[in-house]
């Protein structure tokens, strides 16, 4: 039995792994002194823990195996021995073999190996998990809430949420003040045109079945759809003017999307994108609008916020607007429909939005 034995670690989110540990530890010692890792150390090595340094300090005090917490911050062994004196050091069997420990010729080293099956990243995980499997999102007004999740080493998803509720209402202005407005616009830009139907406003029941048609096209990003069918028993929102229909949608339908980046407009500004450059991308967008078109697919709602840039590849997101030659339409809808197709509307709303976001002074030549 030792006198004063020494460990380190991060101990985040503690379970039996980490008490194992302690436990083990502190049958070879009378006093056990464990070197808390600082939360700044655990942002270098890893990544920010998620209990804070005091609270993960508190509950190794409680723990009836440790007599002592000091801070880690990085420092060698060798300068710990000099401050602490331990007689016995204990660390994972991961660093068997270590230049560090091959200096402690006098003290020896413990090496116990890693808890199976149990890990703070494996907690965190399931976590993750549960909240995606039993949270119920709700969307205010006629947005959605974009929620990005991404693991340690994984690639990032974002879970977009859409309710199906009893209805769909149009609350959306000609924002960019098209010369063409979309025709979800057209109940709102001016009194000779109220009376004209309104066409397609936000259908959730369309953004998904376009989801359908576009998976695995490399400028698409959702990857699965999920259908959550539990009754919404808490709202989330930040307005008090919901939507009574909203209110009892029992349906939640989860796009699951790959992280496709920042907006073309942001992307470009961090990029400080010259002419070439931005002309590339112009024409990448023209080339994924042509296989939209080809496919019958009209997005209605193309603009540079809704285009996202990541390792070169450019994706088109927020089908919340979108057209399809398989939907059923009213028969002035299916005109619209039919001539927004053949005038090539995605293109013009893009390139025409590109000047009025301030993005161009005039639209660039390889858009005409």
């Amino acid at each position: 039995m030792y006198k004063v034995g020494y460990t380190t670690g991060t101990f985040d989110l503690p379970h039996h792994g980490h008490f194992s540990l302690l436990e083990k530890c502190k049958s070879y010692c009378d006093k056990l002194i464990v070197g808390l890792v600082s939360d700044e150390l655990g942002v270098k090595q890893k990544r920010k823990p998620i209990l804070s340094y005091e609270h993960r300090k508190c509950i190794l005090e409680n723990s009836k195996w440790v007599d002592h917490v000091v801070v880690f911050d990085g420092t060698s062994k060798q300068i710990d021995y000099q401050k602490m004196k331990f007689d016995v050091l204990f660390i994972s069997d991961e660093y068997f073999g270590a230049d560090e420990y091959s200096h402690f010729k006098d003290t020896p080293v413990y090496y116990f190996p890693r808890t199976i099956n149990v890990s703070t990243s494996d907690v965190f995980k399931d976590i993750v998990k549960r909240v995606i499997d039993e949270t119920s999102l709700y969307n205010s007004g006629t947005g959605s809430d974009i929620i990005k999740f991404k693991y340690k080493n994984d690639k990032a998803y974002v879970i977009k949420s859409i309710n199906i509720a009893l209805k769909e209402e149009n609350t959306t202005a000609n924002v960019f003040n098209m010369s063409i407005p979309p025709p979800r616009n057209w109940k709102l830009i001016g009194e000779q045109e109220k009376d004209l139907p309104f066409l397609s406003g936000i259908n959730p029941n369309r953004e998904i079945e376009i989801c359908k048609f576009l998976m695995n096209k490399p400028w698409f990003l959702v990857e699965n759809i999920v259908i959550k069918t539990k009754h919404i028993d808490r709202i989330m929102t930040d307005t008090d003017h919901i939507n009574e229909h909203r209110k009892h949608a029992n349906t939640i339908v989860w796009l699951v999307q790959k992280d496709g980046g920042i907006t073309l407009d942001k992307f470009f500004v961090e990029q400080k994108a010259n002419l070439q450059t931005r002309e590339y991308y112009y024409n990448t967008v023209r080339d994924a609008i042509e296989q939209m078109r080809s496919l019958g697919i009209l997005h209605m709602d193309l603009h540079a916020q809704n285009i996202v840039v990541k390792d070169n590849q450019i994706s088109i997101i927020d089908f919340g607007w979108c057209l399809h030659r398989s939907f059923i339409m009213e028969k002035d809808e299916r005109g619209y429909y039919e001539t927004y197709l053949d005038l090539n509307f995605d293109l013009t709303h893009f390139r025409e939005s590109l000047v009025v976001m301030g993005i161009e002074k005039e639209i660039p030549s390889c858009l005409l």
